[in-house]
């Protein structure tokens, strides 16, 4: 009876193309494609630890009114 039922089940997966996966069926596809990358040129700017300067408060008459802090410029490589 086993050996009926394995061999009837053999013929039921050889019609219907289901079953077993042959060395040839699992190979590996290749293909090439292409890597597209656009970097948009930019720049940071940066003042002190809050990102601002207070030259504190001053007469409308003054001039030369000076301060300090600190100011970073970052920009990307290609940027004018």
């Amino acid at each position: 009876m086993r050996l009926k039922f394995s061999l009837l089940g053999a013929a039921f997966l050889a019609a219907t193309g289901v079953g077993i996966v042959t060395l040839a069926e699992a190979a590996v596809a290749t293909a090439t494609f292409q890597v597209k990358l656009t970097i948009t040129p930019s720049c940071v700017v940066t003042a002190g630890a809050g990102s601002d300067i207070d030259l504190g408060a001053h007469a409308a008459s003054e001039t030369n009114v000076t301060g300090t802090n600190s100011i970073k410029v970052n920009c990307s490589k290609t940027t004018p």
